[in-house]
């Protein structure tokens, strides 16, 4: 019996960058949103990591997300 993906959102690209590089598969995770008002480093974030990527944080809450 596999273990289920459970789909996580980061809010703070800064200091969440070590939990959305340990994102994985692997890890049973997928990166699946983030949430920043830092909207050059959130974009980069996103392009990176095939994340949705908001700057309002009740958007980021509405996201299909474990």
């Amino acid at each position: 019996m596999g273990l289920e993906t459970i789909r996580v959102g980061v809010i703070g690209v800064g200091r969440g960058k070590s939990f959305m590089d340990g994102a994985s598969t692997t890890a049973g995770m997928e990166l699946v949103a983030l949430c920043d008002s830092w909207e050059s480093k959130l974009e980069e974030g996103g392009k990176q990591n095939g994340a949705a990527t908001y700057t309002d944080y009740d958007q980021f809450l509405e996201h299909d997300m474990d």
